[in-house]
């Protein structure tokens, strides 16, 4: 019985590998280069407005992140009732930071936003793919200085599957959430490599 679960796994990781088409991630120009400074101030990780099936799993993933290297200086706003932060856009002028700054007393906001392109193919491909498909996701995640209003910090990825031509029966594409999600890994990962913390 053991023996036969094994074939099975087996035979479902090679399916999966030759069959799987993967997305492709790419930064912008504009991403930085460099990590966060994560040594002073008062944080909030603002509520991410996406999908609904990975908004959980988004903000969830971005917290126990920035909490580690914060502690009690970090907070997820939607959970906080004396911090009310409301949709920040990408690249937000100097006024709307000022006005949070003064509601929230706040000296740092960790804004993500998501953007969905094209979404052409579905996770389970059944049949031929005659025309060219793309599923296509972006994810900007900013960081806001509220003592200078300015972007201290801008990482912008985006995640890419296209296929022009297969044959094959069966096979499987990774999704617009499915892209977001290792998005956000790929960002955090950059930041972890290159960020000073307190001692």
């Amino acid at each position: 019985m053991k023996t036969l679960f094994k074939i099975s796994t087996l035979l479902i990781v090679v399916l999966l590998l030759f069959n799987c088409h993967g997305a492709k991630y790419k930064y912008s120009f504009e991403s930085n280069n460099y990590g966060v400074d994560f040594r002073d101030g008062k944080w909030a990780l603002n509520e991410i407005e996406t999908s609904y099936l990975i908004k959980d799993k988004l903000e969830e993933k971005a917290f126990i992140f920035f909490e580690e290297y914060l502690g009690r200086q970090l907070v997820l706003s939607k959970n906080n009732k004396d911090i009310f932060l409301p949709f920040i856009p990408v690249n937000p002028d100097k006024l709307k930071l000022q006005k949070i700054k003064q509601e929230t007393g706040l000296d740092f906001v960790i804004n993500i936003v998501t953007e969905k392109g094209r979404n052409d193919m579905n996770v389970v491909q059944i049949g031929d793919i005659n025309s060219k498909k793309s599923n296509v996701a972006k994810l900007t995640l900013e960081i806001y200085d509220l003592n200078t209003l300015e972007i201290s910090n801008h990482y912008e990825i985006t995640g890419d599957v296209t296929v022009e031509n297969s044959n094959r029966d069966l096979s499987f594409a990774t999704s617009q959430d499915q892209i977001l999600i290792k998005g956000l890994k790929k960002i955090l990962k950059k930041i972890k490599k290159k960020s000073l913390i307190s001692k």
